[in-house]
């Protein structure tokens, strides 16, 4: 998994090796034409005067404010925390934040394989291979999202995406629930019959098999579940 991930973190690096400065940092800089080259680059003939405009405008208003709020880092916070509106975004921002945290969606998407072996599905590289179609989704959901929020906005989305996670949540808990309790009980027998070489070492071990079941055999990683039961 780690040398999948770093497969686009290697494209990354090289694309990022093309990427130029952006052209309001060089203006700010005092690098008028290096900022005029990159947006040659980027906009039409006819565009480039009303954008180089609005990014002086820009500029001398940034800098005025930052005159205006202070040179310290402790005048730029205190004159932002007595700004309502950016106390509101910053409320906004770190609610967010938390939020995505608090729902569970990390917690599915670290243990998804986990979650994919529990489902019956005991080979790892199996299940490796399936939780990449779910973090597929997830980059394909992000893309769509990215074209729908300005004509639906955040807030919207936001709430959507809330439910809909409540949604698929509650539905895991019910699942796991179930197959907890209707696991079907491991069966000696057949569970013996295997031999020593294919059996279940923490099964082996155990002080109680009898209280064992299908889904604690996952939990071990076992591989099988030597059951007369359905799973």
């Amino acid at each position: 998994m780690l040398g999948v991930a770093g497969l686009p973190a290697s494209v990354w690096i090289v694309l990022m090796l093309t990427l130029h400065e952006s052209p309001r940092w060089l203006y700010n800089q005092g690098k008028e034409k290096e900022s005029r080259k990159i947006l040659e680059k980027i906009y039409k003939a006819d565009e480039i005067e009303g954008e180089i405009k609005a990014m002086r405008e820009a500029v001398e208003q940034e800098k005025q404010e930052e005159g205006l709020i202070g040179q310290t880092l402790r005048e730029k916070m205190k004159a932002a925390f007595s700004n309502v509106a950016v106390r509101r975004g910053l409320y906004a921002g770190v609610t967010a934040q938390v939020a995505q945290q608090f729902v569970g969606i990390n917690t599915v998407m670290y243990y998804n394989p986990t979650i994919v072996q529990f489902a019956g599905i005991a080979s790892k590289s199996t299940a490796l291979a399936l939780s990449l179609v779910t973090s597929g989704l997830n980059v394909v959901e992000s893309i769509l999202s990215m074209l729908c929020i300005h004509k639906y906005g955040r807030r919207k989305l936001m709430l959507l995406s809330l439910i809909a996670i409540i949604i698929c949540v509650l539905t895991l808990i019910g699942v796991f629930f179930q197959a907890a309790t209707t696991a079907p009980p491991i069966n000696n027998i057949d569970t013996l019959s295997f031999g020593a070489n294919a059996t279940c070492q923490a099964y082996l071990d155990a002080s109680n098999v009898s209280s064992w079941n299908c889904i604690k055999y996952l939990k071990a990683e076992c591989a099988f579940c030597a059951s007369t039961g359905a799973m």
